[in-house]
């Protein structure tokens, strides 16, 4: 039986390989070995309450890819619904869910718990529902596609990786769910972080993921951290969850990054010096702070847009354990 996908804590050793399994099969079969998968499944609902790129093209791309019936909410929910009219979320889903033959939601929401209530509403119409980041709290499928992609990438082992996590801790919901999954599936002993102070990692997921053994080590710089790490996985500054902010204040924000910015010379030096590899959810902040240069984008050791393609199997995936198994 598919649970609905809110927490990457809902998943356990046996359902991450369960699932990279299929994302494996979909990734090394032929488009017409599975391009029916969907046909006669229930249909599916993108509803994306806030911008994306990745994710919304890649659940869409990967519905598609299995003959699914799909439909777009996301203009609506964003631009047209009578969310702009006061609606709650808790009676836009219970109006989505009124669409006879639905059977799966993927949505993003800015609201930290969104997922699980619409989860609680869906699931008493039989439909599921799958968390594409609520706030800045967990995006579990983002975590499932990086899990994937460092297994994929270490030829189906992640055990013992070393992985350092760079920039805003605080408010970035990939590396809140990633942590998590590595930590507490036993992947890691120990996980670095190179990080401004006040972006650190939220108090409840630091007790959290040293509960379960797991040591946290500080790193003073990029350079140092890529010395000791198999993979740097570095996000932009999450602006957006930092409430109003003056002129002086966002760039009070954007300085204290800069110490921790991957420059031509910072890639150069990872690409030759170390084993390191580069990730990054995406998108890139090339307006206010550009946390990856573009030469270093395109190094040989980046991993940032092979993980692009692994997204979509992991989604093909998971559609496919909602609406068939």
């Amino acid at each position: 039986m598919f649970d609905d996908v809110i927490s990457i804590r809902q998943f356990d050793r046996d359902r991450i390989e369960d699932t990279f399994a299929l994302a494996e099969r979909y990734a090394t079969s032929k488009r017409n070995h599975y391009r029916q998968v969907l046909k006669n499944a229930n249909g599916v609902l993108t509803l994306f309450f806030q911008p994306s790129t990745r994710t919304y093209l890649t659940s869409r791309w990967a519905v598609k890819l299995l003959g699914g019936e799909l439909d777009d909410g996301t203009e609506a929910a964003a631009y047209f619904s009578s969310t702009v009219k006061g609606e709650s979320l808790e009676n836009t889903i219970q109006t989505v869910c009124q669409l006879p033959y639905l059977g799966l939601i993927f949505i993003r929401h800015p609201q930290a718990g969104s997922a699980q209530i619409a989860a609680d509403i869906a699931s008493q119409y039989g439909i599921h529902v799958v968390n594409c980041g609520d706030g800045n709290r967990e995006h579990p499928t983002q975590s499932l596609l990086d899990l994937y992609t460092i297994c994929r990438d270490r030829a189906g082992n992640i055990d013992g990786v070393n992985i350092t996590f760079c920039n805003d801790l605080k408010d970035s919901r990939t590396i809140h769910s990633l942590s998590l999954g590595l930590a507490r599936n036993g992947y890691v002993d120990k996980i670095g972080i190179c990080a401004p102070e006040n972006v650190e990692l939220p108090p409840e997921l630091k007790t959290e993921i040293e509960s379960y053994g797991v040591k946290i080590i500080r790193y003073g710089n990029m350079k140092e951290a890529a010395l000791a790490s198999d993979y740097l996985y570095t996000t932009r500054p999450q602006i957006e969850y930092k409430g109003k902010l003056t002129k002086a204040q966002k760039k009070a924000i954007i300085d204290s990054y800069k110490p921790y910015i991957i420059d031509h010379d910072t890639g150069l030096f990872i690409a030759k010096e170390t084993k390191c590899r580069l990730m990054h959810p995406l998108p890139i902040d090339s307006i206010n702070i550009k946390e990856i240069c573009e030469s270093a984008q395109n190094l040989p050791n980046s991993l940032l847009w092979e993980a692009i393609a692994n997204g979509v199997y992991i989604r093909m995936a998971l559609a496919t354990k909602a609406l068939i198994n």
